[in-house]
């Protein structure tokens, strides 16, 4: 099993200007609710889930900025899915992964 350096990963998302709000396993929520990080197989690379409801005139932006932010700490954050979220119960929250993202 490797390592997960949420550290790292807190203070790329921290530079790119987003807080972390919790994590849970592989996954890393953001305060932003356009994005879902999810860590790999290996240490220095991390999925970007994208929210179907991300505004498109932002998302270029953000990723551009959380990608560049991870290159400056020796990571690579990579595209992944397109995902959705809703309330399921009191404190719990269903995840439901689409599809592959595809920039246009």
């Amino acid at each position: 099993m490797t390592d997960r350096p949420l550290g790292v990963v807190t203070e790329i998302v921290e530079s790119a200007g987003i807080d972390v709000s919790y994590a849970y396993e592989d996954l890393v929520f953001l305060e932003h609710p356009g994005f879902l990080l999810q860590f790999t197989g290996s240490a220095d690379e991390v999925l970007i889930h994208i929210n179907r409801d991300m505004k498109e005139d932002t998302l270029a932006e953000m990723l551009s900025r959380l990608q560049q932010e991870a290159k400056e700490h020796s990571m690579v954050f990579k595209t992944g899915n397109i995902f959705r979220i809703r309330q399921a119960e009191e404190e719990t929250v269903e995840l439901e992964f689409l599809s592959s993202f595809e920039p246009n």
